[in-house]
Parts: C-alpha cells; sequence; structure tokens
C-alpha cells in the first residue's frame, strides 16, 4: 500500500498526512486541518476554497469580485433606500394625515375667529357710540346736579330759618296770642216797632299754641262726604262765642239763636283774588282769603280763609256747642255745601231739604240769610244729608 501524501500550503513540498511540520520550510500544520478534496492539500478545515487549487467548497463565504460587491452595493443601497421611503412613509403618513385634519380645523378655527372679532368690532363701534352720548349726558347732569345742588342749598337756608320760626311759634311764650274780632248781628221782631236789628262784636285771645295743636293736626282730604263731620269740633273758643252770642239775645229764642251763629260765621267780605292774603283791618265784616284747604273752626277764625265747606264746619261747631242738631246738606249739582238744623218750632222761612222734616237750610257763604232760607237755583236740587254726631 503506498502512503498518502499532502501539500504544504506554504511551500508546496508533499509531506505525509501524518507530519506535524513541513519538511522542507518547517511551517507547522494546525491540527484542526481538512485535506482538499481536489488537489489532496492541508488547508484550514472551515476553508471556503481550496488556495492551491481553486476548487470551491462553501460559495456563500466567497467574497464578491469588486464588480459584484458595487453592484451589490447599489442595489443594497437602493434597497435600503426604498425600504427607508417606506417605513419613513408607513410612519409619517398618519402624522401627515393628521396634520391635514389639523390644518382643515384650524381654517375653520380662523374663520370662526374672524367672525367673532367682526362682530366684536361691530359691537365695539356700538359701546363707543354709548359711551360718548353717555359723556354727553354726564356732562350735561353734572351741570343739572350743580344747579340742583344750589336749589337744595336754598331750600336748606329756607328751611333752617323757617324751623327757627316753627320751633319760636310751637313754644310761644304763655302771654302771646292772635286778636280774633268777629262782628255779627240779631233781628228780632219787637211789640209794635217791627224788626229790631242789635250789632254786636265779640273780642277773643287765642293762644298760638292752641292754635299750632290744629295746624299740626292731620287734614284728610274730602274723598267722602262723612269725613266732613270730623272736622267739626268744639273746644274752649266755640263755647265762648256761644256764650257770648246768648248773651245778646232779646227774645231767646232758638231761631233767633240760630240766626245769630250764622251772623257770625258769614262774617266777612270775600276777597275774590286768590293771589292776595287775607286782610285783616278790622272794619265792618272781615275781609277773607278764598281758601279751598279744609280747616278746623279755630284755623277758619285765626287765619280769615276758607270757602263755603270751612263756614258750614264753623257754623256746625256752634250750632253743636249751643246744644243743638246740625247736619251737613252737599248739593253735588251745584258743588255746594249748606248747614242744616233741627228746629221743633218752624221759622219765619221754612224750606227743609226733602225727606229730613225739621232739619232746615242754613245758607252760611252769604251774609244776611236766615234759618229756613232757600235760593230758588238750590230749590228741588238733590241733598246729600251727612247729620253732625
Amino acid at each position: 500500500m503506498g502512503r498518502n501524501y499532502v501539500k504544504c500550503g506554504v511551500c508546496g513540498a508533499l509531506n505525509p498526512e501524518y507530519a506535524d511540520r513541513c519538511r522542507v520550510c518547517g511551517t507547522v500544520f494546525d491540527r484542526d486541518r481538512a485535506v482538499c478534496e481536489r488537489c489532496g492539500a492541508y488547508i484550514p478545515r472551515n476553508s471556503a476554497y481550496c488556495p492551491y487549487c481553486g476548487a470551491v467548497f462553501r460559495p456563500d463565504l466567497i467574497p464578491p469580485s469588486p464588480k459584484d460587491r458595487k453592484s451589490g452595493f447599489i442595489k443594497g443601497i437602493l434597497t435600503g433606500l426604498i425600504i427607508g421611503a417606506l417605513l419613513s412613509l408607513a410612519v409619517l403618513y398618519p402624522i401627515l394625515s393628521s396634520s391635514q385634519e389639523d390644518s382643515r380645523d384650524l381654517k375653520k378655527e380662523l374663520e370662526n375667529l374672524r367672525e367673532m372679532y367682526s362682530e366684536l368690532s361691530n359691537r365695539y363701534d356700538l359701546l363707543n357710540q354709548s359711551y360718548t352720548l353717555l359723556k354727553i349726558n354726564n356732562s350735561e347732569m353734572e351741570n343739572e346736579y350743580q344747579k340742583k345742588v344750589e336749589q337744595y342749598n336754598s331750600l336748606l337756608l329756607n328751611y333752617t330759618e323757617l324751623s327757627e320760626k316753627y320751633d319760636r311759634i310751637s313754644n310761644p311764650p304763655k302771654d302771646m296770642y292772635f286778636i280774633v274780632i268777629l262782628y255779627f248781628q240779631t233781628k228780632y221782631f219787637g211789640n209794635f216797632l217791627g224788626m229790631k236789628t242789635h250789632q254786636h262784636w265779640i273780642v277773643l285771645k287765642v293762644s298760638v299754641k292752641d292754635f299750632m295743636k290744629y295746624r299740626a293736626m292731620e287734614h284728610p282730604l274730602l274723598t267722602d262726604y262723612s269725613i266732613a263731620k270730623d272736622y267739626v269740633v268744639v273746644d274752649k273758643y266755640i263755647r265762648e262765642i256761644v256764650s257770648m252770642v246768648n248773651s245778646t239775645l232779646v227774645e231767646n229764642t232758638k231761631e233767633e239763636l240760630v240766626d245769630a251763629l250764622m251772623s257770625v260765621a258769614q262774617n266777612k267780605n270775600v276777597d275774590t283774588n286768590e293771589s292776595t292774603a287775607y286782610l285783616s283791618d278790622w272794619q265792618y265784616g272781615t275781609y277773607y282769603h278764598i281758601d279751598r284747604t279744609l280747616k278746623y273752626p279755630l284755623e277758619t277764625l285765626v287765619m280769615h280763609s276758607g270757602e263755603c265747606m270751612d263756614d258750614v264746619i264753623l257754623f256746625l261747631s256752634l250750632v253743636k256747642a249751643a246744644g243743638l242738631d246740625g247736619a251737613f246738606l252737599f248739593i253735588p249739582e251745584m258743588h255746594h255745601v249748606m248747614g242744616g238744623v233741627y228746629l221743633e218750632k218752624k221759622p219765619n222761612y221754612s224750606y227743609n231739604p226733602e225727606n229730613y222734616m225739621g232739619y232746615y237750610y242754613a245758607e252760611i257763604t252769604y251774609y244776611g240769610w236766615k234759618i229756613g232760607e232757600l235760593s230758588d237755583e238750590a230749590e228741588g236740587k238733590h241733598v246729600v244729608f251727612v247729620k253732625v254726631d
């Protein structure tokens, strides 16, 4: 049997296959070696090809040629670029898609903001106009306010002066009083000389404090006819007048007394100029200023002002103090009121309101009228009867 020989991978010399080194060049053979099947040379066990004969054992381990390497490199780059582009597209598509949607939303929001801006701009213009008007009005109001302040200060000054005067009047000295002078007549039939006439004067001293008491009382409006009787008051001054009138009577009859009390209440010459204050020159009769504010009897006596209602209130207060029954006789059709007095004996003039027998008309507005007399104008007119309690 012949021996098997293998070539040295360095110098090419033949060596027995069991040799550990080349007997020519001394190269130490690696124990991990293989024999080329084609040429029998020792080669590394994992060689891809034989360096002596070029036999190929593992083509996948053979490095490519420069041309192939260049072509593969380009293909790799292109493949990488394509793959990278696809990956980028896969990653960026949702982002780009989302960006487009965001862009549409932003565009819509921008349009909304433009509309809001336009609306706010219009509102600003309106508010600016309102502000300008308010500035003008404020300037006018400031001027008006200054005027009102001046008026207020003037009124406050007047109020202070009046308040001081009121305090002096409200707390007057005990010897401070008004002097009230009344004129009246009594008439009666003499035995054989006919009608007799007596003239009389009454002088009253009215305490300022008593007068102010009535001025401070409530003065309700005549919204109902029954309110009138609340003004009928009997005080010491009314009693004094009745007492003095009684002392002048001759026949001492109720008709004579009522006529005399009517004369006291009629005692005035009316000043028709309503802007003129009452005059008190104490001539025959007393000048009265027409005043439509309801008053208590003492106010009418002191102030010398009033109209038919105040005259009747004064008269009925005198009638009540004399112990006689009296009533208000309102005639709505004439916007007028008269007194009414109950007499058991029929007087010389005997007109009385229908359905109220025994009560006779007492016209107080005109001077000189007697109990029971009635004008043609008032005759037959409807009467509202309000009895004094």
